[in-house]
């Protein structure tokens, strides 16, 4: 996706060709709203023609999230993932490294890892985040995990209590469809953007269950 302006930066349309093809990428929740949503826009600004746009479809099974869904990530991309690595060996290998002294000092590199673990755990043991909220769930998250993954979980919840919910419309006696605007964040830099998605949330009033 970072290549997209040097790739598409020559359609006079670019601007609207960029947030088309961000939108059909990000804003999709399912294989299928991304499959028509790419196919209107391809249409839409007459792409059809262009080798990268094609090349990108034929392997969207590999990079668009629709299509990753049932992959657990830990959150995280690939080039995060490649990126936690090398700062997991800084400062402990580099590129004249020998096999002997990789092997000692990934030793080095775990027994630092262990020891920032611990420390960060007496930490959260002996500290507390204040509360946003006085919601038992954000009381719970800060009784059992560490001061980092506290303040992630209250950024994402913090964030929820702002969905905007419609009235619901009743499909049967006991179930409820409601439809939620979530404002997704994508992108870093210059190139960060904010879009708007709506989820379909059915609510089982008997049995207080939702999918």
């Amino acid at each position: 996706m970072k290549k997209i302006p040097e790739k598409l930066n020559g359609y006079n349309a670019y601007e609207s060709i960029s947030w088309c093809m961000r939108r059909a990428v990000y804003a999709s929740l399912t294989i299928k709203q991304f499959e028509d949503a790419w196919d209107v826009f391809i249409k839409k600004y007459e792409l059809q023609s262009n080798t990268w746009l094609e090349g990108l479809y034929l392997e969207r099974k590999w990079w668009v999230p629709a299509y990753l869904n049932d992959v657990f990530w830990v959150g995280m991309s690939s080039t995060q993932r490649s990126e936690n690595i090398n700062a997991y060996f800084d400062g402990y290998v580099h590129s004249k490294t020998t096999l002997k002294q990789f092997v000692g000092q990934y030793e080095n590199a775990l027994g630092n890892k262990v020891e920032s673990e611990n420390q960060a755990d007496v930490k959260s043991w002996y500290t507390f985040i204040p509360l946003m909220t006085k919601d038992e769930l954000e009381k719970r998250f800060q009784s059992v995990y560490t001061h980092a993954k506290v303040k992630e979980f209250q950024k994402q919840f913090f964030d929820k209590i702002h969905y905007f919910c419609d009235k619901p419309a009743k499909v049967d006696g006991i179930v409820f469809e409601h439809e939620i605007n979530e404002w997704v964040t994508y992108g870093e830099g210059e190139e960060k953007k904010r879009i708007q998605v709506l989820f379909t949330v059915d609510f089982n009033a008997e049995t207080n269950e939702t999918h």
